[in-house]
């Protein structure tokens, strides 16, 4: 919540601080496409709520439908009588068309989105050039405006745990440039699809004929992408997002591969679920509790279907309290964000290094040539690094020559340094390669996390998979140059 105030803030160009005063106020008269009005420094801003995958997003009879486009889109006669004979679906333009059926009890005239795009491909080709010239017009009307005269400046999709954001003009503009994923749909405004509510092919809901309704099945995909676009300030958030989809994903669809990769000798999942994990966890390398290498794990236990729609299948560990489960072990999976490789496998300080590289001798001095710089501008803050690793500069270099067999004549150049830190890179990659309990650590956290805390299984591009790392880097952390010295282990780019 405080991202999309943050979000909607930055939007509008409001100034807030820690004394602003921010209200939410439900909005009660549902023909309105705002749900609720944010309140933030005296300026009132209408936010239309959304969950689920259907998304629904506008609907009206079709002559209501027709008046407009006469009004705001130039619609001539022949276009009107178009979209009536495409809602109507009878074969005529008022839904007068004859009501006999054949054998198998649906009447014979009518025809559904399918049958139109078949039997009509003239017909349907003219629609679809009115709604391409009048994107930005229609798409304002389904998702911003309506019937009545909405207000909305924002789209919310989720839940207050798990949602997705934009503005009214950020997304008029991306569905304007927005081309259709796959033509199978009839008629498309972007990723929007349009079609007849209900034809009531076999006769059975006649009064909910007549009306033209717009559906934004992408809707969370779509934001995805508009959110990602801002992902220099909100890039933790999404990882977070990335590992609530996992959860709602395996938890809505007991049918998913991913369970039988999870779970390969249980033949009924409907009484597991995934969790996010919530807590920190005791590390056995830094004796501190602190964020666990697996992101979710799964869980038996019995939860009401109630519960579930409410939470909208997202689980974290909080939400199981009151519930008696039981974790499953060896079930911990590490999440990444799609097509990202701007992570890190772990990230050692001084002292965590050293004692997880405990068994190597001399470990300050693979250290202290992990961090050292070559940069010619750069290189006077070797003499402090080595310092502060408990070396004189003197007698570090003597190791140099001894450990690693490198000549010390030249050391005013950055070559000799670069060589020296590729050495140290080589060494801690064999050690990490050839010590699989080290590795297992590195990677799984195996042997410094309980499980499920640890991560067995690795959530990557839309796959679960067994989390098996075959290429990685060495790098230095951010802040060195203060004092602050961490090596990263990395995936290879």
């Amino acid at each position: 919540m405080k991202e999309f105030i943050r979000y909607v803030c930055l939007t509008k160009g409001i100034t807030i601080d820690d004394n602003t005063v921010i209200q939410a106020d439900y909005v009660k008269n549902n023909k309105k496409k705002q749900d609720i009005y944010l309140t933030i420094a005296d300026c009132k801003i209408g936010v239309s709520l959304k969950m689920g995958s259907g998304n629904s997003c506008h609907q009206e009879k079709i002559e209501d439908f027709i008046t407009f486009i006469k009004n705001n889109c130039s619609a001539t006669d022949e276009v009107c009588d178009l979209w009536r004979f495409f809602i109507w679906a009878d074969g005529t333009t008022d839904g007068s068309g004859s009501m006999a059926k054949g054998p198998d009890g649906k009447i014979l005239c009518r025809f559904d989105a399918a049958g139109f795009k078949k039997k009509y491909p003239d017909k349907r080709e003219a629609l679809q050039q009115f709604l391409d010239l009048n994107k930005a017009t229609l798409i304002e009307r389904a998702l911003f405006i309506g019937k009545y005269d909405s207000d909305v400046e924002f789209v919310y999709h989720g839940t207050y745990k798990q949602g997705r954001w934009i503005s009214k003009k950020e997304v008029i503009d991306f569905l304007v440039k927005q081309q259709p994923k796959s033509n199978r749909a009839c008629l498309t405004i972007g990723s929007l699809t349009v079609q007849a509510w209900n034809v009531s092919l076999s006769g059975n809901t006649e009064k909910k004929r007549g009306e033209i309704q717009l559906k934004y099945g992408t809707m969370k995909e779509d934001f995805d992408i508009l959110m990602k676009d801002n992902a220099d300030s909100i890039g933790t958030f999404l990882g977070d997002l990335e590992e609530f989809d996992l959860t709602q994903t395996m938890n809505k669809n007991k049918d998913s591969s991913m369970w039988r990769t999870l779970l390969p000798d249980v033949t009924d999942y409907s009484d597991y679920y995934l969790v996010k994990v919530s807590s920190n966890q005791l590390s056995k390398l830094s004796e501190k509790k602190v964020k666990t290498k697996s992101d979710a794990y799964a869980v038996k236990v019995q939860l009401p279907r109630t519960y579930l729609l409410q939470k909208e299948y997202v689980l974290e560990e909080a939400d199981l309290s009151g519930y008696s489960y039981e974790k499953v072990p060896d079930t911990g999976i590490s999440i990444k964000m799609k097509n990202s490789k701007n992570y890190t496998y772990q990230k050692f300080t001084k002292n965590s290094f050293c004692k997880a590289f405990s068994n190597l001798d001399d470990v300050e001095f693979w250290l202290t040539s992990l961090l050292i710089y070559s940069a010619d501008k750069e290189r006077y803050k070797n003499e402090r690094i080595i310092s502060d690793l408990g070396n004189t500069t003197e007698s570090y270099l003597s190791k140099v020559l001894s450990i690693m067999d490198i000549s010390t004549d030249n050391t005013d150049c950055s070559s000799f340094w670069d060589s020296v830190r590729k050495a140290a890179q080589a060494k801690i990659r064999e050690h990490i390669s050839t010590n699989t309990e080290l590795a297992e650590n590195i990677f799984t956290g195996k042997h410094w996390f309980e499980s499920p805390y640890h991560a067995i299984f690795l959530y990557e591009s839309g796959e679960l998979k067994k989390n098996v790392i075959t290429s990685f880097s060495i790098t230095t952390g951010s802040g060195r140059s203060s004092g602050k010295y961490t090596i990263e282990i990395t995936p290879t780019k």
